[in-house]
C-alpha cells in the first residue's frame, strides 16, 4: 500500500489534492454527484484531472464500520487503471493505492 495523494475536503463536499507517483504529479479532484442514489451502482463522485473526467468514486463502509471512498482513475496514457481508497486519518484525507491481483 502507498499513499499517492493527500486530499483536502472542500466546503462543497469535494476533495482536492495532488496525485503523486514515480511518474505522475497531477491535480486530482473528486466532485460529488448529487443524483447518486443509495443501493445503486452509480458513482457518488466524479474524478477529474484538471478538466478531464478520469474516473469515479463510490462511498463504502469498511468491515470496521469506517467510511471511505473507493476510487477508480484511468486515462489514455496510463498503462492500467488506478484503484485506490480515500480514507480519513486524523484531520486529513489520504488516497491509498494497492496493486490489484
Amino acid at each position: 500500500m502507498s499513499i499517492i495523494a493527500n486530499m483536502k475536503k472542500q466546503e462543497n463536499g469535494s476533495f482536492e489534492g495532488k496525485l503523486k507517483t514515480a511518474t505522475l504529479n497531477l491535480h486530482l479532484k473528486l466532485q460529488p454527484i448529487g443524483d447518486a442514489e443509495a443501493n445503486d451502482n452509480k458513482p457518488d463522485f466524479r474524478a477529474k484531472i484538471g478538466s478531464f473526467e478520469a474516473g469515479a468514486g463510490w462511498n463504502k463502509i469498511s468491515d470496521n464500520q469506517n467510511p471511505y471512498i473507493s476510487v477508480q482513475i484511468d486515462a489514455p496514457e496510463f498503462p492500467n487503471p488506478i484503484y485506490a481508497n480515500l480514507v480519513q486519518k486524523d484531520d486529513q484525507y489520504i488516497l491509498i493505492w494497492s496493486r490489484q491481483n
